[in-house]
């Protein structure tokens, strides 16, 4: 049984004229409680903390910009203090066991990593690509030398996506020093200023063809995020 269905559970035996036979609810009160502090044992825990901003250099100017409409930091956001360039890196991904590699002969070390927040919606000769998670393509910008990620929304989509800090992270350890942020579409379109392509030109493009197309970006960013990491915090729940 799952976290959630956990409590699904405990609500519905809550509700009024709601009827268990054979229960009892005693002992299924501490049957869900102990279920809960199995599953809530030994949980992520990432606070996000003051100072903080996120900002972009164009042209010798600083556009800042606001926590919430135009950037979110994901759930689990390493903290970092930088300013750096740019580079565009299509969906992330680095799985050569599956012929593709969007890091082959790019250079992103001790720079930001651009890259869209989900994987392809293709797959190449009917195999999936794995790792679409924020944490796993962190990893794989990080092993290639970014120092940060910024993710965006797909430009395409119908109904685009806004910046979400959602706590779904995927597999591998936590980066403590590698910061982790949602971009809007806006921020996004600021730092394509002076580029050949458009970030919607590219999505076309990449999702046409199936190949990776990499570009460093003119402009750069400068943030600055604190972060207070627990990779087995406690939980104790009451019921």
């Amino acid at each position: 049984m799952n976290f959630r269905n956990i409590f699904v559970l405990l609500a519905l035996i809550c509700l009024p004229g709601v009827i268990v036979p054979q229960i009892n609810k005693d002992e299924l009160y501490k049957t869900i409680q102990f279920l809960a502090s199995k599953e809530l044992a030994g949980v992520e825990y990432n606070e996000i903390l003051s100072p903080e901003h996120f900002s972009v250099i164009m042209n010798g100017k600083t556009i800042q910009y606001q926590l919430g409409p135009d950037y979110v930091y994901r759930g689990f956001t390493g903290a970092g203090k930088l300013t750096a360039p740019v580079v565009f890196c299509g969906y992330g991904i680095d799985q050569p066991e599956l012929g593709y590699n969007v890091y082959a002969g790019v250079d992103v070390k001790n720079k930001i990593v651009m890259v869209f927040r989900y994987n392809p919606k293709w797959n190449l000769n009917g195999k999936t690509f794995l790792n679409g998670n924020p944490r796993e393509k962190a990893i794989v910008g990080a092993k290639h030398g970014a120092l940060g990620i910024l993710f965006v929304s797909f430009p395409n989509d119908l109904d685009t996506q806004k910046p979400i800090g959602s706590l779904i992270n995927g597999k591998g350890e936590q980066m403590i020093n590698f910061p982790e942020i949602h971009v809007g579409l806006n921020v996004a379109d600021i730092l394509f200023e002076g580029i050949s392509h458009t970030l919607k030109e590219l999505q076309t493009l990449i999702d046409s063809t199936k190949k990776p197309f990499p570009l460093s970006l003119n402009n750069k960013v400068d943030l600055e995020v604190h972060t207070k990491y627990q990779k087995d915090r406690e939980v104790v729940i009451q019921i």
